[in-house]
């Protein structure tokens, strides 16, 4: 997906485990923003056709945002968006507003970055059907700034959604990337048993575009290894043979690696395999002093019982408490938004436009919800 500002990225296991990705540069929207400036400017040029004045806004955008003049760039998407209209049958208002959000990201303004997210998705959601392509991205764009924002959870919720669209839609590739980045999230969170099916169907979607390039596979490999070497789940033999193949897969395509990046690959995967060594005859000490304990199975996912249905109520009333509070912020919203259009003055001075007032309520929205997820979590 070209307005996606997450590539793919390679795992780094420096203690026999993936870390996480690190920050986008934002050089997927910034590429996809000078391409439509080009078009723009040969439309102008070939055609003898107008720039609107909204998408020439949205050009002088993103040039501000490449120049690193985050507030001009903010001023001048607002504008392009206000200048757009009400226009419900284009993605120009989700579009912007995913660049807006986008450009937030890199600058370390997460909050920011998650308004206007949000918008995206939202507005994406308004024209193009829940399901698209569009959505997904975006999608996947707002779980890195609430992964940012140190919001996992959040993160987690978002990451899922845009890998299920993209799968739904055989796109192997994104789906690969945003299942990928929500296993490698869920193990920094300790959260094996569910890191585990993310991670093999994200292998399942990596595969899928092996035959363009196998590289593709080694980070998930790792990940993949990482996730099943833990004792909750204790797959060791499973993890040492993915270890294993990770290591032919290396040696096997070095000619597409430089000499140091290789070197480092080869380098983590032996940090893996050992760190899998290292687990397994740490478990089977651990088990041998657990006498007169059931030993977990070194084949299967240990779980169930009472510890995991105490688990899954947790999650079910923490998403019933979530679900409630979106309720409420919505109720909140129509309220203002009948307001302001009553001409409400008040609400007017606040925002004078539409699109003012919907970054505005999308603010308070996020305030309000944060505040509730910190209350909750005490």
């Amino acid at each position: 997906c070209s307005r996606c500002f997450l590539g793919l990225h390679t795992a780094t296991m420096a203690s026999g485990a993936p870390s996480s990705t690190k920050a986008p540069s934002g050089q997927g929207q910034s590429k996809d923003a000078k391409r439509r400036a080009l078009i723009d400017r040969l439309s102008n040029a070939v055609l003898g056709k107008k720039i609107p004045e909204d998408h020439k806004l949205r050009n002088q955008a993103a040039a501000q945002g490449r120049r690193g003049n985050v507030d001009n760039a903010t001023k001048l998407y607002m504008q392009a968006v206000i200048a757009h209209g009400s226009d419900d049958k284009s993605l120009f208002v989700a579009d912007s507003y995913n660049d807006l959000g986008c450009l937030m990201c890199r600058f370390g303004r997460q909050k920011d970055a998650i308004t206007y997210l949000r918008l995206a998705v939202t507005k994406g959601s308004a024209v193009v059907g829940d399901a698209d392509r569009k959505v997904a991205c975006f999608e996947k764009n707002l779980a890195f700034a609430y992964k940012s924002d140190k919001r996992p959870k959040k993160a987690v919720h978002y990451y899922r959604r845009s890998m299920q669209k993209y799968a739904s839609l055989s796109d192997h590739a994104n789906a690969g990337e945003a299942a990928y980045e929500l296993a490698n999230l869920l193990n920094d969170l300790k959260e094996f048993e569910k890191a585990e099916p993310v991670a093999r169907e994200c292998l399942r979607h990596k595969q899928e575009i092996a035959g363009e390039g196998q590289i593709q596979v080694i980070p998930t490999l790792c990940l993949l290894a990482a996730i099943v070497s833990a004792p909750k789940i204790a797959k060791f033999d499973e993890a040492s043979e993915l270890a294993m193949s990770a290591m032919k897969l290396t040696r096997a395509t070095e000619k597409t690696w430089s000499s140091g990046s290789k070197d480092k690959e080869i380098d983590q995967v032996n940090k893996l395999i050992l760190g899998v060594k290292r687990g397994k005859a740490k478990w089977k000490k651990n088990s041998k002093k657990a006498k007169g304990k059931t030993a977990p199975s070194a084949t299967t996912t240990t779980g169930g019982g009472e510890g995991t249905n105490s688990g899954a109520e947790e999650t079910k009333n923490s998403e019933e408490t979530s679900t409630a509070n979106e309720k409420r912020i919505e109720e909140w919203r129509r309220e203002k938004v009948e307001a302001w259009e009553s001409g409400d003055g008040a609400m007017r001075k606040k925002c004078p436009s539409r699109p003012e007032l919907d970054v505005w309520m999308e603010r308070q929205a996020q305030k309000a919800l944060a505040a509730l997820e910190a209350k909750s979590n005490k």
